[in-house]
């Protein structure tokens, strides 16, 4: 019985989600899910995060509905769809490996600074240095 119960709820989900959020994803959506995730996606794991913001902005939070959903998607989606699907997660997962490399670039930065700050108060020192207590 709580089989059905799962089933009426997937049919109630599907029939209010915009898909076109699903399908479509905007830049601004695909850097949202590259912030939300550091792991590698695949086609399907992209999906399944979609569908969770879709799901979230409709205060829906049931990881089990979502998962069977996403599983449902997936396997009724033609080849063109799960190719899409996969590209968007090629792009996210660029998106994490530019910012992964940025940050490498700004820490090899800050470590080769070598020269000491100038400072004129106290202040000033023990912002740069740390405070020293007795």
């Amino acid at each position: 019985m709580q089989s059905q119960q799962v089933r009426n709820k997937i049919l109630s989900i599907r029939s209010t989600l915009n898909y076109n959020r699903i399908y479509t994803p905007t830049r601004d959506e695909l850097q949202l899910i590259a912030a939300q995730t550091k792991d590698k996606l695949t086609g399907l794991s992209f999906l399944n995060l979609s569908i969770r913001f879709e799901t979230n902005r409709l205060h829906l939070y049931d990881t089990s509905i979502i998962d069977s959903l996403s599983d449902q998607l997936w396997d009724s989606s033609t080849s063109y769809q799960q190719e899409q699907w996969t590209a968007y997660a090629n792009d996210v997962n660029e998106i994490n490996l530019s910012i992964l490399r940025a940050n490498e670039d700004l820490l090899k930065r800050i470590s080769g600074l070598t020269e000491p700050q100038i400072v004129n108060s106290d202040f000033e020192q023990n912002f740069f240095f740390g405070v020293s207590f007795p």
